[in-house]
């Protein structure tokens, strides 16, 4: 049976089509639109611009067109001779959205932030494309910034962060955000201190995706370090997950991501950074996940930067101890046969809680052997046998002798005889981990100090 041609209709027409729920109109739309794009894909990008920036039609149906136009520009592979002349067109159509009036009305603003948005879009692509072939787009950036520090329009800032937020999770601009690194960072900080909260959140998420955005730009990496205290402040407010994974993400790609101490100038980034993370992962009321990602970034500031400065002061190591016991106390059975899950799944410790305090009190005991009597004595503390103590509890103590004994087990000698008697009474508790646990002390005791064990 032949197939039936495709129908004569206009833009107008077929936008409308796309947004039916008759499956038959809409399937008759999008071969038309197919066959504009196939037939002159610029002149196709030219009457969708043309036609988004109509005022009078309604802004769903010009945000569709706006759609329209990125998916044009990427399936028909258009170079950037073909896409430079819609530069000056779509900043022009972004500027105009920025400074509508109608972006603080509560009724149309969410529309317009979101054609700006999808406008952002296409003018991320687009950039990138031009720049491959030799144009540059700052216009693009410059409209952007501009918007974010706007005086007058909380609307038109928070349009602004949000549009700043798509070109940096686009991955198409990399070449001039890295360019423009210094001045982004700049923004960024003064949105974080927003007076308002609608702005503040838009580049909260801005400045999360420069985090994640970083691993490509290593120029851009090192630029971020200004935004770590500041977005750290503020996830400690905000108990977000999310900033604190983009900030362990950055922190990855660079250790000194909180600076480097300069005590003559009266700075510690990482001390900071550790002082406002301790007490996020000692607060029984955080959800597990959330300490676990504090503590996760904990660790990865005592593997970098803030190393030195924690091994020379005992009470991080007492503090790293007792996190771990918190973070043990915290989780229910099911909450830890999930952890357990996720950690073998994925083969991450970072995703085992218990074994992040571990980590924590490894990494501060591996050479400072100062350190050895504050850890015997919370772990002795947590093993009390005339206490009632959780199995989490227990299991903490365990760790922390393990820790112990992994880092300097001479140094357990003094207290060898209570050590072994306390682990032998562990071997005996209900609780399958708890048991493992002392199994692995154990193990440990036996390869250090072998006949010397009395009971």
């Amino acid at each position: 049976m032949p197939r039936p041609p495709i129908p004569n209709m206009t833009l107008d027409q077929a936008l409308q089509a796309l947004l039916c729920v008759d499956n038959e109109a809409r399937n008759a739309a999008t071969e038309w639109v197919d066959m504009q794009r196939e037939k002159d894909a610029p002149a196709f990008c030219q009457g969708l611009l043309e036609y988004a920036a109509l005022a009078h039609v309604a802004l769903h149906i010009r945000a569709l067109a706006v759609v329209l136009l990125r998916r044009v520009f990427i399936l028909s592979h258009l170079d950037g001779n073909a896409l430079a002349p819609f530069r000056p067109q779509l900043v022009q159509f972004l500027q105009s959205l920025l400074s509508n009036p109608q972006i603080g009305d509560p009724a149309e603003g969410r529309n317009i932030r979101f054609l700006a948005r999808k406008v952002g879009d296409a003018a991320a692509y687009a950039a990138a494309v031009t720049f491959k072939s030799g144009g540059t787009w700052p216009e693009l950036f410059q409209l952007v910034g501009q918007a974010a520090v706007d005086g007058t329009s909380p609307e038109r800032r928070s349009t602004g962060f949000a549009l700043l937020s798509r070109l940096l999770e686009s991955g198409h601009c990399t070449e001039h955000l890295e360019a423009a690194r210094h001045q982004i960072v700049q923004t960024l900080l003064q949105g974080l201190a927003d007076p308002n909260e609608s702005v503040k959140e838009q580049a909260l998420h801005a400045a999360c995706r420069a985090c994640t955005s970083a691993s490509a730009l290593v120029s851009f990496q090192a630029a971020l370090s200004p935004l770590a205290l500041p977005l750290l402040t503020l996830a400690s407010r905000s108990h977000d997950s999310s900033v604190l994974s983009s900030l362990h993400e950055a922190a990855e790609q660079d250790p000194e991501l909180f600076g480097k101490p300069r005590p003559d100038e009266g700075y510690n980034g990482p001390q900071q950074a550790l002082q406002l993370l301790g007490p996020l992962v000692m607060d029984e009321e955080h959800e597990p996940e959330f300490r676990g990602g504090a503590a996760s970034l904990m660790m990865r500031i005592l593997k970098g930067a803030g190393s030195k400065w924690a091994k020379k002061n005992l009470q991080v190591f007492t503090d790293a101890a007792q996190l771990a016991a918190s973070l043990c106390a915290a989780a229910s059975d099911d909450e830890w046969a999930e952890w357990s899950r996720r950690s073998d799944e994925f083969q991450d410790p970072s995703h085992d809680i218990s074994a992040l305090g571990k980590q924590i009190s490894q990494e501060l005991l591996a050479s400072d052997n100062a350190a050895l009597q504050p850890a015997l004595a919370v772990a002795s503390k947590l093993l009390a046998p005339n206490e009632q103590k959780s199995w989490q509890a227990r299991l903490a103590g365990l760790l922390m002798l393990e820790s112990v004994l992994e880092a300097n087990g001479k140094g357990v000698k003094p207290a060898l005889t209570e050590v072994f008697r306390t682990t032998l009474n562990h071997m005996k508790h209900d609780h399958p981990r708890v048991r493992w646990a002392a199994l692995g002390v154990l193990s440990l005791l036996c390869e250090e100090f072998g006949p010397q064990l009395q009971v």
